[in-house]
């Protein structure tokens, strides 16, 4: 119970960090970026008249943690910090929105 709470305020932070990385460093087009968190049961009411919605509907409340320690212990591999990487994520997803992805 309480390593799903610790991954529950784990994935909160991190869209915490998401949102406050892309209003940072996106400029105008981080405008838009949600702010708010929708509850899950809303999400899966929501996902009985939206399709779109079911296959989120189905992750809520799932443990989805992931371990990168076989790749820095065989490759030497060193990720990029949480919020490099998101801030790169946001940019790209901007370029490919806007069509400038080459």
């Amino acid at each position: 119970m309480l390593l799903r709470q610790t991954a529950k305020e784990n994935s909160l932070g991190l869209f915490s960090l998401l949102c406050g990385a892309s209003l940072e460093n996106c400029l105008s087009d981080a405008i838009n970026v949600p702010k708010r968190e929708l509850p899950n049961s809303i999400v899966r009411v929501a996902a009985i008249f939206n399709p779109k919605l079911k296959m989120i509907a189905t992750l809520l409340g799932k443990d989805m943690s992931t371990s990168n320690q076989k790749a820095k212990r065989i490759l030497g591999w060193t990720p990029r910090s949480a919020e490099e990487a998101i801030i790169a994520t946001g940019k790209s997803m901007m370029k490919v929105i806007k069509g400038q992805m080459k």
